[in-house]
């Protein structure tokens, strides 16, 4: 039996909506997460968009996550459900295979990454603490506030015993 994988960094993590074989913590290196994609449809509306998780290439960083391990005879629905998840309609991440690092397995594993398009109308630039506040208070969409993401995405990193001090901090502030 075969494998794939699947990095997750945001509500993936507690809201995966697929079956896995393994959930392992991970770190990728040279991306971190940031909270910098505008979210018109599932936390946020055109006219009021809310703010979702993006992964940004950043040499030095890294992003604490999870990789989830599937089986290969799942993988085309599973990739496919989830780039209409994370992905549409607008297609403003890039669907690329990263290396990750297992944590507790200490070997590396190529995984399905959604990282953020820089240039996509969607990607929140020089947002600061204070209007990334705002949005969050008041933003929500399809599949609730932009506020309650964010509460759910910490718990649920602190929950895996994972990382993130920009986001708890961002958090800390509400």
């Amino acid at each position: 039996m075969q494998t794939s994988y699947i990095f997750a960094y945001g509500s993936l993590i507690w809201n995966p909506c697929f079956n896995y074989l393994l959930k392992s913590p991970a770190i990728l290196r040279d991306y971190e997460r940031q909270l910098c994609m505008y979210s018109w449809r599932a936390r946020g509306t055109k006219d009021n968009p809310g703010l979702v998780l993006g992964l940004v290439n950043k040499e030095g960083s890294y992003c604490e996550g999870v990789v989830y391990k599937i089986c290969d005879s799942n993988c085309d629905e599973i990739f496919t459900s989830l780039c209409l998840r994370e992905n549409s309609p607008s297609e403003c991440y890039n669907v690329v295979n990263l290396d990750v690092e297992l944590i507790n397995e200490g070997n590396v594993v190529s995984t399905l990454c959604f990282v953020s398009k820089n240039d996509h109308e969607q990607y929140a630039k020089y947002l600061t603490d204070d209007e990334k506040i705002k949005i969050i208070m008041q933003a929500k969409g399809e599949c609730g506030t932009t506020k309650e993401y964010l509460e759910n995405t910490v718990i649920s990193l602190k929950k895996e015993g994972l990382k993130d001090d920009t986001l708890f901090e961002l958090n800390d502030l509400l």
